[in-house]
């Protein structure tokens, strides 16, 4: 929330949610399913029946089915539920939020860069009574401190010399931090400047000006511009990031799917060839998932994978690849790690697993590890090949084990 630049409150009981809620009205209610004077669903009750409540803006955060009778009854006291470990599909959800409420809603927040103190105050107060809130700063330095707290969807800073502060060197450096000029859009506040002065702030970086003496209309029609532009590109970007997402990633399991895995670990495998690193490739494969999904239905049998996938990521690194590659089958590709701590990783990885048990279902895992050899695995598809068949190796010996598949030019000499 915090890197939304939203403020938060925190609440263990109903009573005390509403009345924070009748002092300020809140935008977003997030409401777990027990609280320590009521249930969620009462809660969420109370708020849209009594106190007028969009359904839409209540969050339901864990399984809400035991909480009252009549569950279909209840919904019309909410839009959104989320299973409380379901961390990225909450954050998109408050992604989306924000974006759509902060271009419905004339706000942002404002940077104000100005040495004359005065001036600086007196734009504040202006702006302030039109929603917006501002942070100010006398020069680049506290300019920039600023901007790394702060969320800031526009810079206004006078042209003006003073007390050591040049527009010029606040643009420059601005923009050198960034890929495109609508990142941070900068509104330049004038009025000994020429024409002349005024084209070379705008070929600088700047993406506006406007004269000290303008008119409030005509101020807050700019500012409202830059703002709306500023956040319809941030929109964009966070779209085609969660558009990338989307193509790469197993919505089930949160890993990578089988598309961006053949697509990086050709890239990959080339490297380590090419900077001679050591590369490892771990496969497991679910023991026994057709027999979880005849038992205990597919609704069990997604939990087990979705538990597998986040089993997986917590216990991998960053600059691994995990991905799932179809059916109850999982790879992982481990950069910079020889055989035998790949050996050691499946492993851990296997305990893990059978500690885990989703929804009470006892579960195993077989694994094959592999390393990467550069006298004899010229692709991917050899490295994966070996592992695959250690998988088999593993099943055939009687699964929930770890095999090793070692190298051809090994098992030559």
């Amino acid at each position: 929330m915090s890197a939304l630049n939203l403020a938060t409150e925190v609440h263990t009981s109903g009573n005390m949610a509403i009345r924070s809620h009748l002092r300020q009205a809140a935008e977003l209610i997030f409401i777990s399913r027990q609280l320590s004077d009521m249930d969620g669903l009462s809660l969420a009750d109370r708020l849209t029946t009594v106190h007028g409540v969009c359904p839409d803006r209540i969050v339901l955060l864990g399984d809400m089915s035991g909480s009252v009778s009549g569950q279909a009854s209840a919904t019309r006291h909410y839009r959104h539920v989320f299973d409380s470990a379901e961390s990225q599909e909450v954050d998109d959800f408050v992604r989306d939020f924000v974006q759509q409420y902060r271009l419905e809603h004339n706000e942002g927040n404002l940077l104000l860069v100005d040495a004359n103190r005065q001036r600086r105050l007196q734009l504040s107060e202006r702006l302030n009574t039109f929603g917006y809130q501002t942070h100010e700063a006398d020069n680049l330095v506290d300019a920039l401190r600023v901007m790394r707290i702060h969320v800031i969807d526009l810079i206004i800073s006078a042209s003006e010399s003073g007390s050591g502060f040049h527009c010029l060197d606040l643009i420059q450096t601005v923009r050198s931090k960034q890929s495109h000029h609508l990142e941070m859009p900068i509104l330049v506040m004038t009025d000994n400047s020429s024409d002349a002065d005024c084209l070379e702030l705008l070929n600088s970086g700047a993406n506006d000006y406007l004269r000290h003496s303008a008119g409030t209309t005509e101020l807050i029609a700019r500012i409202g511009n830059l703002v709306k532009t500023r956040q319809l590109y941030e929109q964009v970007k966070y779209q085609r990031a969660r558009l990338m997402d989307l193509a790469m990633t197993d919505q089930l399991t949160r890993v990578y799917n089988r598309h961006y895995l053949f697509e990086v670990a050709p890239q990959k495998v080339s490297e380590a060839r090419r900077h001679h690193f050591d590369l490892s490739l771990i496969i497991l494969d679910l023991d026994h998932f057709k027999l979880i999904n005849d038992r205990f239905g597919h609704g069990t049998g997604d939990t087990v994978l979705h538990s597998v996938g986040k089993l997986l990521l917590d216990l991998t690194r960053k600059e691994d690849v995990v991905g799932r590659f179809g059916g109850e089958e999982f790879v992982i590709l481990l950069t910079h790690c020889d055989l035998s701590y790949a050996f050691a990783k499946a492993g851990k990885i296997a305990e893990h697993i059978r500690a885990l048990k989703p929804d009470g279902v006892d579960l195993t895992a077989s694994f094959g590890v592999a390393a990467l050899d550069p006298a004899t695995d010229t692709s991917f598809s050899d490295l994966f090949n070996r592992a695959d068949k250690a998988v088999y190796q593993a099943k055939d010996a009687g699964r929930d084990r770890v095999e090793i598949a070692h190298a051809p030019s090994v098992l030559s000499r």
